[in-house]
C-alpha cells in the first residue's frame, strides 16, 4: 500500500501507476524515475517545458554516466507504447538502485549535481520521483 498521508502535495495518478507497476514487476529494491532527454527528437515529449535546449543537451551528456557510476541500472527508457486513461505521452526513464540510500546518494553525488547544474536557471520544467520498491 502506498502511504501518502505525510505528503504536502497531492499524489498524481501516474505516481500510483508507477508504484503499481513496480509492485507487479516484483521490483525488489528502489526505482528511481526521471523524465529526461537523451534520445528524443522533440523535447516537448520529454519535459513539461524546455526553455534552454543547449542546457538540456549538456545535462543529458552528464546525467546518464553519473547515474550509472552510482550503481543505477536503466530498466526502461522511452515513450509509452500505449497510453490509457489520463496517461501522458511523455518520455519516462526508470532506473533501479539497490536501496533507497543508493538512490539518494546517486541524486546527491557530485557527478549528478554537476549534471543538474546544467539545468540551473529554469532551463526545463520536469519531475523526478524516487519510489521504494515493494
Amino acid at each position: 500500500k502506498l502511504d501518502t498521508s505525510a505528503s504536502p502535495v497531492a499524489l498524481l495518478p501516474q505516481t500510483r501507476r508507477h508504484a503499481l507497476l513496480a509492485h507487479l514487476l516484483r521490483v525488489p529494491s528502489i526505482v528511481f524515475a526521471v523524465n529526461k532527454l537523451d534520445a528524443v527528437d522533440d523535447p516537448a515529449q520529454a519535459y513539461r517545458a524546455v526553455h534552454d535546449e543547449q542546457a538540456l543537451a549538456a545535462y543529458a551528456r552528464l546525467a546518464g554516466p553519473a547515474i550509472a557510476a552510482a550503481g543505477g541500472r536503466f530498466l526502461a527508457r522511452g515513450l509509452p507504447a500505449l497510453v490509457k486513461e489520463a496517461g501522458l505521452m511523455q518520455r519516462t526513464v526508470v532506473i533501479e538502485f539497490d536501496s533507497l540510500q543508493a538512490a539518494r546518494e546517486a541524486y546527491d553525488s557530485p557527478a549528478y549535481q554537476e549534471a543538474l547544474a546544467a539545468l540551473a536557471g529554469g532551463a526545463v520544467e520536469r519531475e523526478i520521483r524516487i519510489i521504494e520498491g515493494a
